[in-house]
């Protein structure tokens, strides 16, 4: 039998907005379940990160420089195929939501969403993950 720790899903939280970063960082940490287990600020910041650790999530902010978020999501997918990317953005924009689905994002949720939908997805996902 697993113990509770190892039934955590990890979360990286990859945004170049530090307010958002820290506020999703602690909105989720409250969450018995998650585990973040760091954030980075860009595409560059993320590939250094995954070195050393992967988690089972990665919420992904879709508007980055110098690497975007569908960028972002194509390099680790084609790295790192067992993480599971979620785009997290501002944009309602179809074209963004396109764009993420197709580099190999999971879901698109939006950072205005309501934290219950913000886990439900993370949840989901990860289930998805673990099938």
């Amino acid at each position: 039998m697993r113990n509770k720790e190892e039934e955590k899903i990890s979360i990286l939280i990859v945004d170049d907005n530090k307010e958002v970063c820290m506020a999703t960082s602690s909105m989720l940490d409250d969450v018995t379940d998650f585990e973040i287990i760091g954030t980075t600020s860009n595409g560059n910041d993320l590939g250094n990160f995954l070195t050393k650790q992967q988690p089972d999530i990665i919420l992904m902010d879709v508007s980055m420089q110098p690497m975007d978020g569908a960028e972002a999501t194509r390099f680790v997918l084609k790295n790192y195929p067992s993480i599971q990317v979620i785009a997290f953005s501002v944009h309602r924009n179809k074209n963004y939501i396109e764009k993420m689905k197709s580099a190999g994002a999971k879901d698109y949720i939006l950072k205005s969403a309501p934290l219950k939908a913000i886990i439900g997805s993370i949840r989901r996902i990860s289930r998805k993950k673990a099938a």
